[in-house]
């Protein structure tokens, strides 16, 4: 059963940084968008929540420690989205649309 624990434990890393992206490329939120990202996380929560879903996708519930490794990358990687995309907002129109590592 170890092997099995850590399909889930991805699949709420993967999910959750998508979400935050989606959200964040969704401002400014709108009802409409809004309701995309209710959609979206209540789909999530469902298929992790609900057997019949978990054991199509075969995922089986990580132990704590691996719950709270998924969380801080979770974590890591929003702030890293965020802080990178303040920063290329605060960089001007020059860089808008283009990455600045190839300018």
């Amino acid at each position: 059963t170890g092997v099995r624990i850590l399909p889930l434990s991805i699949t709420l890393v993967i999910a959750a940084i998508g979400l935050w992206a989606l959200a964040r490329l969704a401002r400014p939120l709108t009802p409409k968008r809004i309701a995309l990202l209710v959609a979206m996380t209540s789909g999530l929560i469902a298929t992790i929540l609900l057997p019949p879903a978990r054991d199509l996708f075969a995922l089986d519930f990580p132990t704590p420690i691996v719950l709270v490794a998924s969380a801080g990358i979770v974590v890591f990687a929003g702030v890293l989205l965020e802080s990178m995309t303040r920063l290329l907002e605060a960089g001007g129109p020059r860089f808008r649309g283009q990455s600045p590592l190839l300018a």
